[in-house]
This record gives C-alpha cells, structure tokens and sequence, in this order.
C-alpha cells in the first residue's frame, strides 16, 4: 500500500457506493411490493374486505394487530363456545419476542386470530403461507389447512412457504394459526400472510420460485465452469474460491425463500435443511473473503482475512454439530462478519478503482450487489424492513459479473500466451536455421572438393546448390514465418542435391508437385523433414533408399508429404517425436508451428514393411 494513501481519498467513492445500496434496496422495495397487492391494517384481531373486489383490486397483505393467546393452543371450536383468555392484540408480522409490554421467551406455545369479514363469496379464495420457523397448525374456518410436526400430524419438516386454495362458507374468514416453538430464537410470524384470488396467488409464488430457480442455475452455472478452469489451473485459488461461493449460493438458493427443494423433497426434515441453510452463510462469508484476498494480495491485511475465515468455520462447525435453537441464538451475533465482509470487499472495490486497475468498475458494481442484498436480508431479519429476502438476487449478480471478469482476464491471458508463443517459436525457428551441423558442411565441402579434379561441372553445380541452401538457411529477415513453397522446395532439393553426391545410388529422390508454387506454407518446413527421413530412415540402411516428396490442393489446402522406404518408425516412438520433449526438435517444431497458426497437426504413418509418411496441410486461410 502507498505510504501517503488517506482515508479523504476513498471518502466520495464509499458515500457514493452506500447511496446505491440503499437505493438497490429500495429497488427491492419496489420489486417486494406488488401494484395489485392492497397494504390494510389489521385491528383488533378483525379486518373488513366487505368492500373489497378482490378479483379487479388484487391481493391483500393481512398485516397489523392479530388476537395473540400466549402460552395456548386453542382449537378453532373453542372460540365459539367460552372466550379464551386473550393476552392482546399484537402486530403481525412480528416476532412474539419484539412485542411492547411484554417480554416472552423465544420457546413456548401461542395461537394467533384474524377474522375478515368479506362479502359474500362464491369463488374459491388463495391464501399464501409465510415461511415459520416452528411447529405450526393453520386452520381456516374451523379445517386443517396445513400443518407442520405435532400440532399437524405429522413430522417436524421444514420451511414451505406454499400457496393454497379454500372455499369461504359464510361473510366471515377466521384464521387461526396455532405456533409451538422449541428451534428458533424467533417465535410467531416474521413475514406477511397475503389472500386473493387463486389466479393472482398463485401467479405471485411462481414468479419467485420462477426467479429463484433462474438465479440457481446462473451459479451453478458459472461455478461448475471455474471449477472446470481450476482443473487446468491447480494453482490458481481464485477459481476454487468462486466455486465454492456460487455452489452456496445455488444450494441457498434451493432451500431458502420459496424453498424448491421441499418440492422433491416433502419430508425433508427441518433440523437438516436448516443447518444447510445456515451452514450456506459462512461458507458464503469465507469464500467471499478468500476470493478477494486472491484478486487483491496487496490491499488487505492477511491477518484480518484469516480472522474472518476462521470466525465464519468456527460458526459454521457450530451449525453443524449443535441443535437449532443454539445456532440460530448465536447467528444474530455472527451477523457482524457479513457486515464486516461487506466493508472490506467495497473497499477493496473502491481501492481498486482508485489504483486503476482492469475491469475495477464491474468489480464495484458486482460488490454493490451483494453488499445491497446482505444489508436488505440482514434488515428484513431483524425486521427494520419489509423488502423481503433479496440476498440471493445480489449474489447472482455478483457472480454473473464475476464471471465477466474472468471471462476478460482469461481472454488477455490467452492473446498474451499465444503473442509469447508465437515469439518463442520464432525464436525457435531462427535456432533451426542456424543449426547446420558442422559434419554436414564438412561432408558436403568435402563431396565439392573430391568433384573439383574429376567433374569440375558437377562441382560448380553443387557448389551452386550448397550456397542457395546455406542461404535459405541463414535468411533471418523472414519473421513472418511463411514462404512460397518454390522457395522451400528450391531449399529442400539443394539439401538432397548435396545428399545425393556423397551416397551416389543409395540415395534416390522423386518428386510429385501438383501445387501452385507461389502459395505460402511455413517456412523450414519440408527440408527437415526430408532430412530427418534421408539420415535416420535411408541412410541406416546398407542398400539406401527412396525419399519421394508429393505435394497438391485438396479442397483448398495444401497437402505435403515426404515418403520413404526406410526402417520405419516405432509406433511408441511418434507421439513422442511430436512433442516438445522430442530430440526431433525440427519435427516437434513444425508441428507446434502448425498448430499454432493452422490449428493443424502433423500425421506420421510408419508402415508395417518398413518406410514412413509424414504429412502436413497447411490451410490457405490461417486461424485467427
């Protein structure tokens, strides 16, 4: 970090980055709100929709103050004989432990009463049921609507926040909702019930779970792909942390607000689902934390990360090993590190817009995502705020951008791998064009000598054929990589001209061009493959050989293959000449060449009697 960097520095970028969370926050507002959903107030346990069209005015929130009867269950049949003893009347949605004037523990037994007077109706009506953190029964005019452990007759499963159908019987509704809580430091009702019509119900609860499962499949998604990246890249931990961070955030996806999960699984028990939910927090908050501290080293302190990832495991061991009532007490605490996560990931956000690094402006939007959603849910918690749970909403966005800056950095990372091996193959050609091997210019002045006395013609011409290929050879202004394939052959028939004068009859060559001599292959790409097949495939045999070099279009591209008749190659041997630990450095370095600039491989076919093929095609358009 800079020895003169203030705080004044990052003040106007933090207070513009809070403004925007709280303005995402209203935007989820806004979202939680539906136009057709009429805000009433319950009093006294009594609401009147006797003027109420609910087909042409939409859903209505039951919220305000329901009949509250603390510390009993109380069946729907008993309000109509003797009057239960009514504690009061208390607001939903609140927590019975938030309640003025009364301090009631978080365990207990309550039933709460709402009665609508309605007109009459002849429809069916749709009641949409709220997530519960407890044992619940939910009675509507005296029936079993749904239940949740003993109070419903059944297991003890976990949150379903599910829709359902009913038909009024008279001009009253009475709901009344019977709550038995031992595994949550929250009792009653956190969130609103709603009542419409089934259309208009209905239509609400698959539009979340609609989002919910798009968000889902975004992470996942994108996790499974830097999970993919990570298996090529073991050492880079950014990827491994992003993984972990959207696979959370899809399985708390699943399982928190609409709860998809209890779709497939109806029985799912509430003590396993809520630990994973639970769990999904931590282990949102450590990867979150580790991903940073991968992308920015150099700008947060280790042993503030470490303390946080160590905090978020310790809670989350907690999760795993204690009953629900104990976590979900200490969760309230444990808050604090999201909170504090926050901070350092949007200054890490802001810092690095300030150091002008690549992509910073993405970086900071997708920050303000997830920074807005954890403040949104942390206030809907405490219930400050009646926004509803957007958390998942702000950490697909952040992985949807995350992935953009990957996507980018991996994009330059692959320009600038394939500009370095594109310069690394240069380089490696300019070595294959300077290694000629000393014995081969002794032979071949040798062979020009011996001619000089005896056929001084032939000596002239050879001397000729040696100078053009020492030329072809040392012709370092070619960076193009490319030359005409007259050009090459003129290099490769002065090599095998040489060749041929020192092994007289044991050396025959054949051509067979069928190509336009002025198209552009790689340069030095057929003389070492000719010389490769001449020394270790002719030559290691008494009586010699056949090298024969054919080269013609087909369908465009140029096909070029040098044939002989020699000793063969191992079939356990080519894959290894072919690679860049190859002694064969001029075969392995055409083939990486070709693969490079063609996206094309070399083919070596060793056959059965003996000889081999070696061929090349060379597109006429290069890949980009």
């Amino acid at each position: 970090m800079e020895k003169n960097f203030k705080i004044s520095q990052m003040l106007i970028p933090l207070v513009i980055a809070l403004g925007t969370i709280i303005l995402i926050i209203a935007l989820f507002s806004i979202w939680g709100v539906s136009s057709q959903e009429k805000n009433t107030i319950v009093k006294n346990g009594t609401l009147d929709l006797s003027e109420w069209d609910f087909e042409n005015g939409g859903n209505v929130k039951l919220d305000g103050d329901w009949e509250f009867y603390w510390d009993q269950i109380i069946m729907p049949e008993e309000f109509a004989g003797s009057s239960p003893q009514m504690t009061g009347a208390y607001p939903v949605p609140v927590y019975w432990t938030k309640y003025d004037g009364l301090t009631l523990p978080s365990k207990g037994d309550a039933t709460y009463r709402l009665v609508i007077n309605t007109a009459e109706q002849e429809e069916m009506l749709g009641i949409a049921a709220p997530e519960l953190y407890t044992e619940y029964a939910l009675y509507i005019n005296g029936e079993l609507l749904v239940g949740n452990g003993e109070l419903g007759g059944t297991s003890f499963r976990f949150l379903d926040p599910d829709s359902f159908m009913f038909q009024p019987s008279s001009e009253q509704i009475e709901i009344v909702l019977q709550i038995h809580n031992e595994s949550h430091v929250h009792g009653g009702i956190g969130q609103s019930f709603v009542i419409g019509t089934p259309d208009k119900i209905f239509w609400k609860d698959a539009v979340e779970t609609a989002i919910d499962l798009i968000l889902v499949g975004i992470c996942l998604f994108a996790g499974t792909y830097h999970f993919v990246l990570f298996l090529y890249r073991r050492q880079d931990y950014k990827l491994l942390s992003f993984t972990v961070f959207c696979v959370a955030v899809a399985v708390r996806g699943l399982i928190s607000n609409t709860t998809y999960i209890m779709d497939f699984f109806p029985e799912l028990p509430f003590v396993i689902a809520s630990r994973l939910v639970t769990v999904s927090i931590p282990v949102l908050t450590a990867s979150m934390l580790l991903y940073v501290n991968y992308m920015f080293r150099d700008t947060l302190p280790k042993w503030l990360i470490q303390f946080l990832v160590a905090v978020s495991i310790l809670y989350a061991l907690i999760v795993v090993i204690t009953e629900p009532y104990l976590y979900s007490t200490i969760f309230f605490s444990y808050l604090i590190i999201p909170m504090i996560t926050c901070v350092i990931v949007l200054y890490s956000a802001v810092r690095s817009i300030k150091d002008k690094r690549r992509e910073a402006g993405l970086y900071l939007a997708g920050i303000l995502f997830i920074a807005a959603g954890t403040v949104n849910d942390i206030l809907v918690y405490m219930q400050w705020i009646d926004t509803g749970y957007r958390l998942g909403v702000g950490l697909a966005g952040f992985a949807v951008i995350q992935s953009f800056i990957m996507a980018m950095q991996y994009a330059r990372f692959t320009d600038e791998r394939k500009r370095l091996y594109e310069r690394l193959h240069e380089t490696d050609l300019a070595f294959l064009q300077a290694q000629i091997k000393p014995h081969f210019i002794y032979n071949a002045l040798s062979a020009i000598s011996h001619m000089i006395g005896t056929e001084p013609k032939k000596a002239k011409a050879l001397l000729l054929d040696f100078s053009d290929y020492l030329r072809g050879c040392f012709d370092f202004s070619n960076t193009s990589g490319l030359t005409t394939l007259s050009k090459e052959m003129d290099l490769a028939k002065a090599y095998l001209s040489i060749e041929k004068a020192r092994f007289q009859e044991r050396l025959n060559v054949e051509y067979e061009i069928e190509e336009n001599p002025h198209v552009l292959i790689p340069l030095f790409c057929i003389q070492p493959i000719v010389e490769n097949a001449v020394r270790h495939g002719l030559m290691k045999r008494v009586e010699g050989g056949t090298v024969k070099i054919k080269v013609w279009n087909e369908q465009g591209d140029t096909h070029i293959r040098v044939e002989d008749n020699g000793i063969g190659i191992p079939e356990d041997k080519i894959e290894e000449i072919l690679s860049d630990r190859s002694s064969a450095a001029g075969l392995a370095n055409i083939n990486a060449r070709l693969k490079l600039k063609f996206g094309t491989e070399m083919k070596i076919i060793s056959r059965n009697k003996g000889g081999t093929a070696v061929e090349i095609i060379v597109p006429q358009k290069p890949k980009s």
